[in-house]
């Protein structure tokens, strides 16, 4: 957990620039296909391959939550982004609910956890974790004609979210340094300032 917190204090820094680069939709399902195989080194654990995934994991934890949000955002407008969220975190927390359910039934009466019974959560696990993965290609694209008026104002371009837009390779690089430099300048606001207090704390 250390490694993995580590990497991803450090990589929330270059994820607004991936996101730049790919657009949120696809940061969302590469991120995810890391979870994905974080998971499923639980099938079969070896030392190696446990740190490398939890460092790889940390860059695509930084790279998930940021286009979590900015997809969120640009889906939301100033009436209804406290609603979405809402709905997000409650979807969210249920998925503890849930998985420990799931837990509950399949170990009940157990004593002891075999390597079969492990392996069989885990294996679920990872399929579960796939399909959702290809389910981040159903989120709603926002509407590029959107007035600025009627929508949530994000910290990214709004055209960064269409992906599939063929971009020169010079202009991919101003926007991955463009929002680079959005984040630092978001990250020096004095809202983001006395939010980093209770952010160091937890």
């Amino acid at each position: 957990m250390a490694i993995i917190y580590a990497v991803f204090s450090a990589s929330n820094l270059i994820a607004p620039s991936v996101i730049a680069v790919i657009g949120p939709q696809l940061s969302l399902f590469f991120s995810g296909l890391v979870y994905s195989g974080y998971i499923a080194v639980f099938i079969h654990p070896y030392t190696s391959s446990f740190y490398t995934l939890s460092v790889l994991l940390g860059i695509a934890a930084a790279v998930l939550w940021t286009a979590q949000g900015n997809l969120l955002t640009i889906n939301s407008k100033d009436s209804t982004i406290g609603r979405n969220s809402g709905i997000f975190w409650a979807l969210m927390q249920f998925s503890l609910f849930f998985g420990n359910l799931y837990i509950f039934f399949a170990w009940h009466g157990k004593s002891h956890i075999t390597d079969k019974d492990r392996q069989t959560v885990f294996i679920t696990l990872t399929v579960i974790s796939l399909v959702g993965n290809f389910l981040f290609f159903l989120i709603q694209r926002p509407d590029p004609e959107l007035a600025p008026s009627d929508a949530s104002e994000s910290p990214l371009p709004a055209d960064i979210s269409d992906s599939s837009s063929v971009v020169p390779s010079q202009s991919l690089c101003s926007q991955a340094l463009d929002a680079f430099k959005k984040s630092i300048q978001l990250a020096m606001t004095k809202e983001m300032l006395l939010l980093s207090i209770p952010f160091a704390y937890s």
